[in-house]
């Protein structure tokens, strides 16, 4: 039996922030003269333009003396994304239905919830079903804390899911506030991290229906690069969850990317289409070379990291709404698709658009 993917919803906040106000920002936040070249240069080669926030003043009108001095603790940022998680949640949610005829909301069986930027309980699975009114029969599971790559280990989940149980429908929700964790720090990971991520919202619905489906998932693959353990990776402190990306990572995913093509069966020459996670300019260059593609082999995956910044985990669906809204994938073309998370891991996967 396959699986197939039905419909693919997304969602950002209200609030779109260009990318020279929040350089603007960072500026005047304490930052020495070289700090302060340090920071443009980071910006100019973010390959961002706009970002999304649920923060009406994200990078643009904060109080930066009173900030400084007054970091939000993390039950503080908690409080925000347990409100504003749930809205964005079911936005994604709402437009993923709405482009599917094939099923209602009543119909969904199993629910898998994605983040890595907040967590409490009874949680945000919980709060969907409540407030969209699903059935209480519905089966739950949370992917919490794996980071940009997490997408992908969620649809090998639904995939698994619904080649075991034929009637099954699952709904897959991922769903980030990056910016609810920014910190004040001139420093080169902190640098690197407050030039890219933003907040979004994608949702995906799976089952073993073709009709009028998007695509049919045939392959998963990883890898785990364990040399990249401490260039990547993100720690919950009392004031808020400190994200650790270092310029190592674009080096650590080449040698990571040729130890999945060559130790796997996983083959992206038999695809027309790549889908890479845009977790930066330089990692989306750098991979370029690493795949010996060109950038428009790579198109949806830039235009993506323009528009919105790193989301983490709804990043790569993003991707492929893109690539379904340009309607550049034809009927039977194959789109080997990859993310990258902590560790460092690369999650893969092969899909045949239907």
């Amino acid at each position: 039996m396959s699986s197939y993917i039905n419909s693919i919803g997304i969602a950002n906040p209200t609030f779109k922030h260009e990318q020279k106000e929040i350089l603007s920002f960072m500026l005047n936040d304490g930052a020495a003269i070289e700090q302060q070249k340090k920071l443009r240069a980071a910006f100019r080669a973010s390959g961002v333009e706009t970002r999304y926030s649920i923060l009406p003043d994200f990078g643009t009108n904060i109080d930066t003396d009173t900030f400084l001095n007054t970091i939000p603790l993390v039950e503080e940022r908690m409080k925000i994304y347990k409100k504003e998680a749930l809205a964005l949640s079911l936005q994604s949610i709402t437009n993923c239905l709405e482009k599917t005829n094939a099923f209602q909301k009543n119909a969904i069986t199993h629910l898998i919830t994605v983040s890595c930027t907040g967590m409490y309980a009874p949680g945000l699975d919980i709060d969907i079903i409540t407030q969209l009114n699903l059935s209480r029969t519905v089966a739950r599971a949370c992917l919490n804390f794996m980071g940009c790559n997490a997408a992908i280990n969620a649809l090998r989940m639904a995939d698994a899911i619904v080649n075991s149980h034929s009637n099954a429908v699952v709904l897959v929700v991922c769903t980030e506030l990056c910016t609810l964790h920014y910190q004040p720090s001139t420093s080169d990971d902190s640098v690197l991290s407050n030039t890219l991520f933003s907040d979004g919202s994608a949702a995906v619905l799976l089952s073993s229906k073709k009709q009028n489906s998007l695509f049919e998932v045939k392959q998963f693959h990883s890898a785990l690069c364990s040399e990249g353990n401490s260039d990547m990776c993100w720690d919950i402190t009392s004031k808020g969850f400190e994200m650790i990306l270092s310029s190592y990572v674009p080096g650590l995913l080449n040698n990571g990317i040729q130890q999945l093509l060559q130790q796997t069966s996983f083959d992206i020459n038999v695809s027309e289409h790549l889908a890479l996670h845009p977790g930066g300019k330089k990692i989306l260059d750098t991979l370029l070379k690493t795949l010996n593609k060109t950038e428009q082999d790579l198109v949806d995956s830039y235009a993506v990291l323009k528009n919105y910044g790193n989301m983490s985990s709804p990043t790569i669906l993003f991707v492929l709404y893109t690539m379904l809204s340009n309607a550049a994938v034809k009927t039977t073309d194959k789109i080997s698709v990859m993310s990258f998370g902590p560790g460092l891991t690369i999650e893969a996967m092969l899909l045949e658009r239907c």
